[in-house]
């Protein structure tokens, strides 16, 4: 079904505010290099990423959407601290912080290394929102522990509390960038989730780049999503990503647009 006008206008304005939000502060996330991939690039002792993700998706003609700004800050070589907060809108609802989550990131492998292969891994811990916790949530929690083969695309549960583990890999070749994340989430009862996030890219030139990516649920009935997107540096310390997406099973979004930005500093 096609959007109404005022729901175009909508969404547009979120975009907008997103943008305002975000680029004074300026932004990265999860791989410069990509939308939903994790990368392994983290900045030096003392050097930072600022970053905002921006969300909305369509399914069954009802829209959602998210907002995510967050930090990444070198500590120690090869180490660094991802913070990330989550906003987040349902069908019908209205605007709620949902989590924070605090995260650190270990290059595995040396970033002087020649090997065009490298490996790193994230562990955090996701604090949500405890608002909600009246008859609604218990009547939410009731209803998911008797689907538990549903989860939040890509393994990842926003507004759950649990632990959060992620592989990271990354290969390169000539202006190929190949990625991948295997991904863990726990609840705090002790449950767990798994799910991944896989992209390809290719740089036309020093300024574009373009690119598919695809995140999903090691579940029985998971969600899993294809993203097309394209990728703009004006300059070295900035980076514009945006995606179009697609979901590959009932249990995902119809449709979907990505905003990301970046700034190191």
């Amino acid at each position: 079904m096609k959007p109404t006008v005022t729901k175009l206008y909508s969404i547009l304005s979120l975009i907008a505010l997103t943008l305002g939000l975000s680029l004074p502060l300026a932004q990265a996330h999860h791989g410069q290099d990509f939308l939903t991939v994790e990368g392994y690039e983290i900045p030096s002792t003392f050097k930072g990423i600022l970053f905002s993700d921006f969300e909305w998706s369509r399914t069954d003609g009802s829209n959602e959407y998210g907002i995510e700004p967050g930090l990444l800050l070198g500590l120690f070589p090869r180490t660094s601290l991802d913070i990330e907060t989550h906003f987040g809108r349902e069908a019908e609802g209205d605007w709620r912080y949902t989590s924070v989550t605090p995260a650190l990131i270990f290059q595995l492998t040396s970033p002087d290394s020649d090997s065009p292969f490298r490996v790193a891994v994230s562990l955090g811990y996701e604090f949500a929102d405890e608002a909600d916790s009246g008859e609604e949530h218990h009547e939410e929690a009731d209803h998911h522990e008797e689907e538990p083969e549903h989860h939040a695309t890509g393994g990842h549960q926003h507004g759950v509390s649990g632990f959060e583990g992620r592989v990271i890999l990354e290969y390169s070749t000539g202006d190929w960038l190949f990625g991948g994340n295997f991904i863990v989430d726990t609840t705090e009862d002790g449950d767990f989730s798994y799910g991944y996030s896989a992209g390809v890219r290719y740089r036309i030139n020093k300024t574009f780049a373009t690119g598919l990516e695809a995140e999903g649920d090691f579940a029985d009935h998971g969600s899993h999503e294809l993203i097309a997107g394209v990728y703009f540096e004006p300059i070295h310390q900035t980076v514009i990503k945006l995606g179009a997406g697609f979901g590959l099973t009932e249990e995902s979004p119809d449709f979907a647009l990505h905003l990301g930005l970046v700034y190191r500093f």
